[in-house]
């Protein structure tokens, strides 16, 4: 028989797909901090009326060229408003690589929950 963890924080599921019971998912725990930290990044700057500071511009670096300055401004811009927004997480790294065959670049966030020692990671393709 598995040991069942407490239930910490809660979050409803980012596909917000149904449950057994026909409500809306919810993940909890890890998973919760790690829907929290996709919403921050997928919001734009801006986008929130009433919270105008939330989320994150990848637009800004949109016509820059795809260097080790624009990769490093990404990078102070994920991982400062990601611990501004989720006090539970500490970044500890945000790497950027530039595929430009395909006009993308991806992004590895690796993270830590505050009181885990556990080391998460995000993974996304940027543009393309």
């Amino acid at each position: 028989m598995g040991i069942t963890r407490p239930e910490v924080w809660s979050d409803l599921a980012g596909e917000l797909i149904h449950d057994a019971q026909g409500g809306v998912k919810k993940v909890i725990n890890a998973e919760a901090v790690k829907t929290s930290i996709n919403n921050i990044l997928n919001t734009r700057k801006g986008e929130r009326c009433m919270y105008p500071d939330f989320g994150v511009s990848f637009d800004e670096a949109l016509f820059n060229p795809v260097d080790k300055d624009t990769m490093s401004f990404l990078a102070d811009q994920v991982k400062a408003t990601v611990e501004r927004e989720d006090g539970r997480v500490k970044i500890v790294k945000v790497e950027f690589t530039a595929k430009p065959d395909s006009n993308q670049i991806n992004m590895i966030v690796v993270y830590r929950i505050v009181g885990n020692d556990s080391i998460f990671q995000i993974r996304r393709e940027l543009g393309g």
